[in-house]
């Protein structure tokens, strides 16, 4: 049996065609079984609740919800027509910086961001590490500098192009160059060229000759019996003796001395301090295979040598250096070149007293031209001097090769020791 729900609802009860729909399909159900009617299709203009009304427990409170324009006076949450889906929110209060906690990982950030405006970091190092190449367009030339600027490997020379103007620079300049005069770098400095350089001036004297024919060394020590210098081996042994008891440690004459030496290994030495013992020889400790000169290291009251102190082979042997009575150094007149290292002649002179003339020469183990090293003393320069008379010479910088030596010698016309001949040479020594 059918019932007809749809005329038991009153339209005035409820304008709304969804129950309507509802109820009708209901009534094609007869006994239980349903007809074949079509499904109930809701359209959207059927849902149209109006206003529902809550009420509340007292049975007096209510709310209403509503779907139509609010009332004057109305309070409460009002919805209208909001999409679907995801909204747009905007908070104008917002703060335009937010603190983060923990570790953020942007997998997709780009790798260079645009700035705008002001960048500091407080905790930026100094120095930033750079890998590549770096190139900056608009960096300007020249950037000013303030405070103190130190770069450990700056290098010592810098290229200038076009003009350099220094306002207190003086007007007149001492310009010394190593072309023009080395010697005095060397002097000055200790340097040539980045190289160590030193300039030796060597003195030489003798009185009284052993011949009137043959060629005879300048030195002081050098009686009227000995003609040239003696030569050592490197193997000799010497000591230190002298001709007074006032030469001693604790006398008024020398009381020590030191030697300047080539050792056995070709380097200039300086020999530590060697007490004196007047008459007593005292044996020394090294060996030499070259001797340059022997100088007073302490002395007395007296100021000077009281006796004549020499340095001779151990035993009595054969004299090779000696500081005469009266003097504080010795006379000798010789170099050699140290391993390792260049001479370059600068001068040299002599002068004469007496009644002699002299055939002065001035000789080194090199060759003229070539100015390889020889076996045998070769002339440098020569002059020939009447007594009393005097010479001096600059030369043109002869080279002098490791190990070379350099000495002065003369012809006498005469022995006897009123004949005296004082000669000296400069020259300048650079490592090589």
């Amino acid at each position: 049996m059918a019932v007809d729900h749809v005329n038991d609802f009153r339209s005035g009860d409820m304008d709304n065609n969804v129950l309507r729909k509802i109820l009708g399909r209901l009534n094609t159900i007869v006994d239980a079984v349903e007809t074949n009617t079509p499904n109930i299709v809701i359209n959207p203009a059927d849902v149209d609740i109006g206003t529902v009304i809550i009420g509340g427990a007292d049975g007096v409170t209510n709310s209403e919800v509503r779907t139509t324009t609010p009332n004057a006076g109305d309070g409460g949450l009002v919805v209208r027509n909001i999409p679907s889906g995801t909204q747009m929110v905007s908070v104008a209060n917002f703060p335009a910086t937010q603190p983060v906690s923990g570790t953020v990982a942007v997998s997709n950030l780009p790798a260079t961001q645009p700035v705008s405006g002001t960048v500091a970091v407080s905790n930026l190092p100094a120095t930033q590490t750079v890998d590549g190449t770096v190139s900056v367009g608009n960096f300007p030339a020249t950037q000013p500098v303030s405070g103190a600027v130190s770069v450990s490997n700056f290098p010592a020379t810098q290229p200038v192009s076009g003009s350099v103007s220094v306002a207190n620079f003086p007007a007149s300049q001492v310009v010394v160059d190593s072309a023009s005069n080395p010697a005095f770098l060397a002097s000055r400095y200790g340097l040539i060229d980045g190289k160590a350089a030193k300039v030796y001036h060597v003195l030489s004297r003798r009185a009284g000759f052993n011949s009137n024919t043959l060629r005879q060394d300048i030195a002081e020590f050098l009686v009227t019996s000995v003609d040239l210098l003696p030569e050592l081996t490197g193997a000799e042994s010497f000591e230190i003796v002298s001709s007074s008891a006032s030469d001693t440690a604790l006398g008024t004459g020398a009381q020590s001395v030191t030697v300047c030496y080539l050792n056995t290994s070709n380097v200039m030495t300086f020999s530590a301090p060697i007490p004196l013992a007047g008459a007593t020889p005292v044996a020394v400790a090294w060996k030499a295979n070259f001797i340059y000169y022997m100088e007073i290291q302490a002395v007395g009251t007296g100021r000077i040598a009281a006796g004549n102190i020499l340095l001779r082979i151990a035993g009595a042997g054969v004299s090779h250096e000696q500081i005469t009575a009266g003097n504080s150094s010795s006379l000798s007149g010789r170099f050699m070149i140290p391993a390792g290292h260049t001479g370059y002649l600068i001068d040299w002179g002599a002068g004469i007293v007496g009644n002699a003339t002299h055939d002065l020469r001035l000789r080194a183990t090199v060759d003229q031209f070539t100015r390889n090293i020889a076996t045998v003393y070769h002339h440098q320069s020569i002059v020939y001097l009447e007594a009393p008379g005097t010479y001096t010479e600059e030369l043109p910088w002869l080279s002098l090769p490791a190990l070379s030596r350099v000495k002065v010698s003369t012809n006498s016309s005469e022995t006897a020791t009123s004949n005296r001949v004082d000669a000296e040479f400069s020259l300048l020594v650079i490592a090589n």
